[in-house]
């Protein structure tokens, strides 16, 4: 059983300071699990893996920049329950039924409704949601109370040398030391986006230079074919009328092109100042709780 992650996959070779020499591997008796850049595998029976799955998916609910979901729509309600989690954990005995955080709780779930998510993603964010109501309201999550603790003795070869201290891990202290090792690998991966994006950054900008140098060149060229085309029409009428026909073209030209350009104003100006503007004004709720 794999469970998908939404990190990208970096190249060991262009990247080898971001990149473990070797997989994380855990064991135990009746547990393997292996976590790649951008996926976990849990090898086990059909119903411990299947356990220590719905477990693990509890757990990573409400981890800053984790996402279960692949759409826009979906990772932007999931970055919102984040931050009504941050601010909950910064003291959760006191943000225990805040009407603040109650409140981003029902805003986001009236935006669920809202926005046009597949069913995959609705239900993704729905079952967060849940968890955080169940948090906000002083209620443990559901796996984590009813789950029984198994104590495994650690008894298969491993196929990759392990720590022995993890031989003798229970299945949930295995889960435990995989969230911490997933958050160190999302922090090394949002370093790799940040070299990447300055590394894109000065390459665009060598090219911007070049399209703005053939862009000139251009326009002396298109006015060179202006001249020549005026020269063509000379034979079949006075210099001045074959110029004035040309700019009369152009002129017509510019008209079509200026109209197709307004139609394509902005109606709602400062749209991305307005969402971060709201965006902000939650943040500040929620820390208010």
């Amino acid at each position: 059983m794999t469970l998908s992650l939404g990190y990208r996959l970096s190249s060991e070779e262009a990247f080898p300071g971001y990149v473990a020499d070797q997989s994380a591997y855990f064991h135990g008796a009746q547990l393997e699990a292996v976590l790649y850049p951008n996926a976990l595998m849990l090898r086990a029976s059909a119903d411990v893996a299947a356990r220590a799955h719905a477990l693990m998916v509890e757990a990573f609910t409400g981890q800053p920049d984790m996402f279960q979901t692949a759409s826009r729509d979906g990772q932007e309600i999931e970055r919102q329950i984040q931050r009504v989690w941050s601010a909950y954990r910064l003291n959760p005995p006191a943000h225990e039924n805040a009407r603040p955080l109650l409140s981003r709780h029902d805003e986001i779930a009236a935006e669920i409704a809202r926005r046009p998510l597949s069913f995959d993603d609705w239900q993704v964010v729905y079952r967060e949601l849940l968890q955080l109501g169940r948090a906000l309201e002083g209620n443990p999550q559901i796996l984590d109370v009813t789950l029984p603790k198994e104590s495994f003795m650690a008894s298969l070869t491993p196929p990759v040398p392990t720590d022995p201290a993890t031989q003798s891990l229970s299945t949930r202290q295995l889960l435990g030391q995989l969230l911490e090792t997933v958050s160190l690998l999302v922090t090394k991966e949002l370093e790799l986006a940040r070299a990447e994006i300055r590394a894109d950054v000065k390459s665009e900008l060598g090219m911007v230079k070049l399209l703005v140098a053939a862009g000139v060149v251009a326009v002396f060229a298109v006015n060179m074919l202006l001249v020549a085309a005026v020269f063509a029409l000379t034979p079949v009428m006075p210099g001045w009328l074959a110029a004035l026909v040309v700019a009369a073209v152009l002129a017509l030209i510019g008209l079509v092109l200026g109209l197709v350009g307004w139609q394509r104003r902005v109606s709602v100006p400062l749209a991305v100042t307005r969402k971060t503007m709201k965006e902000d004004m939650q943040w500040a709720k929620e820390r208010l709780a």
